[in-house]
């Protein structure tokens, strides 16, 4: 769910750390290929370029969204639906702040067959990750700059200028 250079940041024994701890097989979720494309992958490569630029720390969390309804494949539960939470210190406040994101191919499954189409992604509120993937980011969920808006309420996304930092 982490791309290898994302965690490996530090002092080179805490950078080797990072990038060992990111890649287990306990950390892993079946996905297409083509997932980490458009949006998604900008996202985390926008994140990123800043981060080398400013001489920043991001924190980048990700991790499915299981529901009764996934489909099944070889016995194994595939979720469609997937959460990203963005956690930095904004360049103008100078305070942290964290942004949440969800990107899903549901309505482009098909029902006779297990094959993914094109994909939806949103701006999301840290709130509505956690209790769509029952987990909880405690005090940084007070941090979302995202949270003025309708947790309800996705914001789509089809390009990176329309992402509320």
């Amino acid at each position: 769910m982490t791309r290898r250079e994302d965690p490996a940041w530090g002092s080179p024994t805490t950078a080797k750390r990072g990038n060992e701890d990111s890649m287990h097989v306990t950390n892993t979720v079946p996905q297409m290929q083509s997932f980490n494309s458009p949006i998604w992958l900008g996202l985390e490569d926008y994140a990123l370029q800043h981060a080398r630029e400013d001489d920043m720390k991001i924190c980048v969390f990700t991790g499915p969204i299981f529901r009764a309804r996934d489909p099944v494949l070889f016995g194994v539960k595939i979720p469609v639906t997937f959460w990203k939470v963005l956690a930095f210190i904004h360049d103008e406040t100078g305070k942290l702040s964290a942004t949440g994101y969800s990107m899903s191919q549901e309505k482009f499954l098909q029902a006779e067959e297990f094959v993914f189409g094109a994909y939806e992604t949103n701006q999301r509120s840290l709130k509505w990750i956690e209790q769509a993937a029952g987990i909880s980011f405690g005090r940084l969920t007070a941090l979302d700059q995202f949270e003025d808006a309708d947790e309800a309420s996705p914001r789509p996304l089809s390009r990176l200028g329309q992402i509320k930092f």
